[in-house]
């Protein structure tokens, strides 16, 4: 319900309960002290959110201990943090490499892997570490707020039933299954569990702001008030925190104190129509019939905005089905066509990037499709179709050292993209490293063993002579 601001303080959180981890539970290491000492001054950095100095440290500590699963989960956790996702489960994979069941590594990557979309290999995981920690509620907790993301509010429930039976005082637990019950409409079950869980933590925020949404779903506006006046008082830069607050503010007449709530959160040129029509409200509640009259206009062109970005981008996923159907039946120019008119409508749509990137490949248009793909990355850097176009431009531009370093950044993505193994094999033939390409062709054959294109050429790597 808090969005972005709820992921950036569980990952926090989450490396805070790195630190708190039970000495056994990770391998026991001979760290240097100067590798200590830097740990701890990377922690610190980290939880006052001074990423570039946690960074640094923790890169030094490595360079001293670079075997510690726990610093290197933490380093990791760490690079989550700052959005570098693919050097985030690079880490965390080595750390598994070092301590194979370490469960905040395997949760660590989960997520990871959540963040860049791969939501199979995210959930195989949470899966994997709840199979190897049976007494540990956070895989649980972690399979249910997956469940939540993609509506499945059944699992979810069962899956955060079974983590609070394993610790009924699991705070992140008791709030997403209060979720779950929210969104569902059992009010009665979601504020049960929210008045349990405010009698163990009566400042927890989220908690607050669950129970005062629930009672305000309920025009139980007196209770809700109270619980939003928490929230804000709590975090006053919470920005639904403040809506839910303004919304009960103004069902209760109080207009005036509702826009002093509300003002900040559509501070700057443009606004959220949701909450700019909640101020209007309370403007013209109050009679500030001034500031009312502003307030509109600018919902009215937020609302026209946000309708032309829905319908923009409804009609730019349309074009691209077409111009994909297209491509596929050798159409080329027609398919470009089409991707054009979807770029010209989101500006933003990978997807139409990375098969315009395709087409010009095809085409031999290798500066095009480069700098098409360019495109794409600065929108999603860790995109693996991207990722992957990228390797085959750069082969073919003759660069094939970057081509293979594009191709382990798909692998790191997506471990299941066996093309990209394939691609580096037929790289490192052309460098005349056949052991490399062996094993490499070797990987590809592992996801897709029925591959025809992969024996051939794993095939003709073996039956050739070593000319290195």
């Amino acid at each position: 319900m808090f969005s972005s601001e709820i992921r950036a303080r569980r990952a926090v959180l989450f490396l805070i309960g790195l630190l708190c981890i039970a000495p056994q539970a990770l391998p026991a290491q001979s760290q240097p002290s100067e590798a200590k000492r830097l740990q701890q001054e990377g922690r610190a950095a980290a939880l006052h959110k001074q990423l570039d100095r946690a960074l640094d440290a923790y890169q030094r500590a490595l360079l001293l201990a670079p075997k510690d699963a726990r610093l290197r989960t933490e380093y990791a956790t760490v690079l989550k943090l700052m959005g570098r996702y693919s050097e985030a489960i690079s880490n965390f994979q080595q750390a598994l490499k070092i301590a194979p069941q370490n469960e905040a590594a395997e949760l660590g990557l989960a997520d990871a892997y959540r963040l860049v979309f791969n939501y199979g290999q995210a959930r195989r995981l949470m899966e994997r570490a709840s199979k190897e920690h049976p007494t540990s509620p956070a895989p649980l907790v972690a399979l249910g707020e997956l469940d939540i993301q993609f509506q499945k509010y059944d699992d979810a429930a069962a899956h955060l039933q079974r983590a609070l039976r394993l610790d009924s005082k699991n705070i992140s637990a008791r709030n997403d299954l209060a979720l779950t019950y929210k969104a569902v409409s059992d009010f009665d079950k979601a504020v049960e569990i929210l008045n349990g869980t405010l009698s163990l933590d009566s400042e927890n925020a989220l908690a607050h702001y669950l129970r005062g949404s629930v009672y305000a779903d309920r025009n139980d506006n007196d209770k809700a008030l109270r619980d939003a006046e928490k929230v804000v008082a709590l975090q006053p830069e919470n920005g639904r925190g403040r809506l839910l607050l303004g919304k009960v503010q103004v069902r209760l007449h109080q207009c005036s104190d509702a826009a002093n709530v509300l003002e900040p959160v559509v501070a700057g040129p443009e606004g959220d129509s949701s909450a700019l029509f909640l101020l209007w409200q309370a403007y013209h509640c109050a009679g500030d019939n001034e500031h009312a009259q502003q307030t509109m206009t600018r919902f009215e062109s937020a609302s026209k905005q946000e309708h032309e970005a829905r319908e923009n981008k409804t009609q730019a996923d349309h074009l691209v089905d077409q111009a994909e159907k297209e491509a596929l039946a050798n159409h080329l120019q027609p398919a470009m066509d089409l991707l054009q008119q979807a770029l010209d409508k989101h500006p933003e749509d990978v997807n139409a990037h990375v098969l315009l990137a395709k087409i010009y490949y095809s085409l031999g248009r290798t500066d095009d499709a480069h700098q098409a793909v360019n495109q794409a990355l600065k929108i999603q850097p860790f995109a693996p179709e991207a990722l992957f176009v990228l390797g085959k431009v750069l082969e073919r531009e003759g660069k094939l050292d970057e081509a293979l370093e594009a191709f382990r950044q798909t692998t790191i993505v997506n471990p299941a993209e066996s093309d990209a193994y394939y691609e580096m094999g037929l790289v490192y033939r052309q460098k005349n490293d056949r052991a490399r390409a062996v094993e490499a062709v070797k990987k590809a054959l592992q996801i897709s063993p029925s591959d025809p294109d992969y024996r051939r050429a794993l095939a003709e790597l073996t039956a050739a002579p070593d000319s290195r």
